[in-house]
This record gives structure tokens, C-alpha cells and sequence, in this order.
């Protein structure tokens, strides 16, 4: 398939790093920019990829320094790293589409960002502080539409970032508009994101490959186990820490894709529910700790029944059966590993390129992706770099 080929060995999601503090960064993320750098280089992984970050105020970072000092260090870091890389690195940020009231921004602000002075910048919305995972779902469709309509006019981005299930609001409630917003994409030059994580839903990809919109493709990196490592080729393990890289692998093998699909079938269930965005936001929380504990059977089954009750008849044995089957694997690999330990076993991974099984698992959307009808020539990651350049105003 054409997605096999590592999307013509570009990716275009930035890989998101982390150092030491004061610097710091993602917290999400294992590996420091030289230690990416490095990675990609030894292995030939990419020619031409995206080392970024999210903006110094995003829910997930940490670091001791002001906003502007986290960005100048983002920079510098990059500037570094990009010497010794026999490709393109690309500086990268991944903003943050702020939403509330007819109003409309972003993180970091205008003048953040012009101080950072990204290669490529992509927005997105992300479920966190006043855009919860509820608030999103909380809104008038015409304020969805308006921001997305700002974001594809704003002239501060390049891509909007994992956006299907926005885009398939929109579609399916209104698809009027969403030919409008195919439209102003197109005319302003800005990609929508097929993201190597989260996928897309089938009907708006097909409409918009059909209207001839452009599409960036990208891993979202942040370490690869999360949803990408999942075989041991070539890895070399000391004794101490077989069982924990046995769980690792074994949990994101068993684990990562199914629990992407069930949520894609509950969450629609959860905005339905008559709450607060907040007491939504916090049940679904609540939710997803139960099905990753190793609490005793009649515990599990009596907090179970708890959250399930506050379903439709017709949704509990759908809520009911999915969570059961997900705390079934977690626990057949005794929980999900502390943070500490997972992120002892990431340092294993930069032995290793991506196997076959990783690159098919790393491309699989793509790949669905052309076969609904994506052209080579709408995806930026196959292009020339002068070509791609200029699509990044660079």
C-alpha cells in the first residue's frame, strides 16, 4: 500500500520530547531531542520529520521556566539537534484551539508564537481546563463551526491536527457547512491531519479526498509504547526488567487499538448524558480507572454496576461488556505499569528501527486512507521539500 512507505518517509505530527528540569517538557514524552535525533538518524526512520512541542501552559507540560523562556529553550534545543541530521528537522508546536462565548484563540498567543517562530504549527482542539472532554460537546454546533472557521482563516497555522471528530459533528448535523469548511481549507491552503493514533471516521475522509483537500499524516509521537511498539526484534533486555518490557508490549498489543474503538462507540453515550460537562468529564475518568484497576472481582463489579445504572437500558450492556473486556487484559498483565516503569522500558526502544509489524500498525490509517480515495498528490508528506516548504511558508 502506499502508506507502507512511511508516508515517502515524512512525518509531519511533531514528535514531542522532554528534558530535564528546569527545561523540561512533555510529560507524556520519553525521549529528549537528541535522543529522537539520534534515533531517526541510526535507522534512516524518516528524511524529514517534526521535532515540536505544545504550547508552555498546555495542561501536560512541565517546566520551570516563563512561557517565553520554554520556547526560546524549545529553539535552541531544535537548532542543535538539527546539525547533526543528515534530513530535514523541522521545529514544530502543536497549539492549542481555545473556544468560549462567540470568542475564538489559541495557546500559545500570537506574539508566543512569533517568538518561537515554528517551522509548522498545527491547532487543534484538545479536551482539557475550560475544553473538557464535555465542554466540547457543551457547545452550539455553530460556535464548533466558527472556530473551526477561524482557525482555517487565522493565517497562524499550517495543518489542523486530528480533527475528525469535530469534522464528523459537523458532518453529520449540519453538511452544509461542512462543504463549506471543505471549501475554505482548500482555498487557504491548510491540511487536515490523518493522524497515525486517533484515525479519522470514513465519511467526512471520503468527502473531503473527493473535494480535493489537502492532508498532512503523522504519528503523534510521544514514546512508542503507548500504541506503537508492540514486538521484540531485536530488542536486548536485562533479566530485571524482562517482565515489565513482557507487560509493556503485551498491554499496547492486546490493549491500545480496542480501547481507541470502544470509546469511539461510548463517548457518544457519555455526551448524551443529561450532567454538568464537568460530572461528565469526571465519570468518564472515573470509568477508564476502573477498567485499568486490579480491584477484587465483587469491588469491580459493584463500582461496575454504579456507572452502568446511570445509562439507557439499551446502553448498559453495551458500557457493561466493553469495560469488562478491557479490565480482562489489564489485568491479565497485572495492571497498567507505573509511569516510572514504563518509562524505564522506553530507553530499550531506541535499540531498534520500527519492524514491519510497527510500520504496518504506524500506517494502517493511511493506508485505509487511500484506499477511500486520497490522491498521492493531496498528501503533503509526499511531496518535493521545495514544494512542501512553500506549503509551510518556510
Amino acid at each position: 500500500m502506499a502508506g507502507s512507505k512511511l508516508a515517502a518517509k515524512t512525518d509531519l505530527h511533531p514528535f514531542h520530547f522532554r528534558a530535564q528540569l528546569p527545561f523540561g517538557g512533555d510529560l507524556d514524552a520519553a525521549f529528549s531531542p537528541r535522543e529522537i535525533v539520534d534515533w531517526v538518524e541510526r535507522f534512516s526512520i524518516f528524511d524529514r520529520f517534526v521535532l515540536g512541542t505544545h504550547p508552555p501552559n498546555f495542561f501536560r507540560i512541565s517546566t520551570k521556566f516563563s512561557q517565553g523562556e520554554y520556547l526560546d529553550a524549545c529553539r535552541k534545543a531544535i537548532e542543535r539537534v538539527r546539525l547533526g541530521f543528515s534530513g530535514e528537522v523541522f521545529s514544530g508546536i502543536e497549539c492549542d484551539l481555545v473556544v468560549g462565548r462567540g470568542k475564538f484563540s489559541f495557546r500559545p498567543g500570537e506574539a508566543l508564537l512569533k517568538r518561537f517562530n515554528p517551522d509548522i504549527s498545527i491547532i487543534g482542539f484538545h479536551f482539557h481546563h475550560s475544553l473538557t472532554y464535555g465542554g466540547l460537546y457543551d457547545m452550539k454546533l455553530s460556535d464548533v463551526v466558527s472556530a473551526l472557521r477561524w482557525a482555517l482563516t487565522c493565517g497562524l497555522c499550517n495543518v489542523i491536527s486530528h480533527p475528525f471528530e469535530v469534522l464528523y459533528r459537523i458532518f453529520t448535523e449540519d453538511p452544509s457547512e461542512f462543504e463549506k469548511i471543505a471549501n475554505l481549507a482548500l482555498e487557504n491552503r491548510v491540511a487536515f491531519e490523518i493522524n497515525a493514533d486517533k484515525g479519522f471516521f470514513e465519511k467526512p475522509l471520503k468527502k473531503l479526498a473527493e473535494n480535493g483537500n489537502f492532508f498532512s499524516f503523522g504519528g503523534d509521537l510521544h514514546a512508542l509504547s503507548y500504541w506503537l511498539k508492540r514486538d521484540w526484534d531485536g530488542l536486548e533486555v536485562p533479566d530485571k526488567d524482562i517482565f515489565l518490557l513482557e507487560r509493556v508490549l503485551g498491554l499496547t498489543r492486546d490493549v491500545a487499538d480496542k480501547e481507541k474503538a470502544y470509546w469511539r462507540e461510548m463517548d457518544p453515550m457519555f455526551r448524551e448524558l443529561p450532567y454538568a460537562s464537568s460530572k461528565r468529564w469526571a465519570l468518564r475518568r472515573k470509568l477508564i480507572r476502573l477498567y485499568k484497576s486490579y480491584l477484587e472481582p465483587d469491588v469491580f463489579g459493584q463500582e461496575l454496576d454504579k456507572i452502568v445504572a446511570i445509562f439507557s437500558r439499551l446502553e448498559r450492556g453495551v458500557v457493561e461488556s466493553h469495560v469488562k473486556e478491557l479490565n480482562s487484559i489489564y489485568r491479565r498483565w497485572e495492571g497498567e505499569p507505573k509511569k516510572k516503569d514504563r518509562m524505564r522500558a522506553e530507553r530499550y526502544f531506541l535499540q531498534v528501527p520500527l519492524t514491519s509489524n510497527e510500520i504496518e500498525i504506524y500506517t494502517q490509517w493511511l493506508d485505509r486512507a487511500f484506499e477511500l480515495g486520497l490522491k498521492k498528490e493531496q498528501l503533503i508528506n509526499t511531496w518535493g521539500t521545495p514544494e512542501l516548504k512553500n506549503f509551510l511558508k518556510l
